[in-house]
C-alpha cells in the first residue's frame, strides 16, 4: 500500500512537471501584430508572430483580428544657418569692459568733461555703484552704462551684485 502511494505521488508529480495535463480543447492561435519600423530611406513593416501556447480553459474565446499599425516616416529637413549680428559695443579709450567678473581696466584716467562707458561683456548681470551713490541700475549681458565726469577727482565704484569687483575713475 505504501509503495503504490509513493508510485502514485511520483507519477502525479511527473505529470505536473511535464505539463501533461493539457486539455484537448483547442485554443485559437494568438493573432500576430504588425509593428511599424522607422526608416529614412524606405518603409518596411516587420511582422512578429506571437508565441502560441495552449492553456486549459473552460471557455472558448473568439479569435481577435490582426492589428495593423500605420507606419511612420522621418523626413530630412534643410537647415539654414543665419549669422547673428554681434551686440558687443566697440571698446574706445574711455570704455571699461565688464568681463569675467572684473572691470577692464580697473582704473582709468580721463579729462574733465569726459564720458566713460561701461559695457557688460559678461554672462551675468552687474550693477555699478559709485561712492557718491550714483548707480547704473542692473546691466544685463551686452547692456551698457555711461557717466559724464564734470569735476576733477577720484571716483571709486564697485558692483553691488558682486562686491569684490571694484574700479576707479580718475578725472583730471
Amino acid at each position: 500500500m505504501k509503495n503504490s502511494y509513493i508510485i502514485f505521488t511520483v507519477t502525479f508529480m511527473l505529470v505536473i512537471v511535464c505539463g501533461c495535463t493539457q486539455s484537448s480543447i483547442p485554443v485559437p492561435p494568438t493573432p500576430t501584430v504588425s509593428m511599424p519600423t522607422q526608416t529614412t530611406q524606405k518603409l518596411a513593416v516587420t511582422t512578429i508572430p506571437a508565441p502560441q501556447t495552449t492553456t486549459s480553459v473552460s471557455t472558448f474565446f473568439k479569435p481577435t483580428p490582426a492589428v495593423s499599425m500605420p507606419t511612420q516616416t522621418t523626413q530630412k529637413l534643410a537647415v539654414t544657418t543665419i549669422p547673428v549680428p554681434q551686440t558687443t559695443t566697440l571698446v574706445s579709450n574711455n570704455t571699461i569692459r565688464i568681463k569675467n567678473f572684473a572691470f577692464y581696466p580697473a582704473s582709468i584716467t580721463v579729462k574733465v568733461g569726459s564720458t566713460v562707458l561701461w559695457v557688460n561683456q559678461d554672462y551675468d548681470s552687474h550693477r555699478i555703484l559709485f561712492a557718491d551713490k550714483v548707480d547704473s541700475n542692473v546691466l544685463v549681458p551686452d547692456q551698457s552704462y555711461s557717466r559724464k565726469f564734470d569735476q576733477a577727482g577720484t571716483y571709486r565704484y564697485s558692483c553691488t551684485i558682486h562686491p569684490t569687483m571694484q574700479g576707479t575713475v580718475i578725472v583730471e
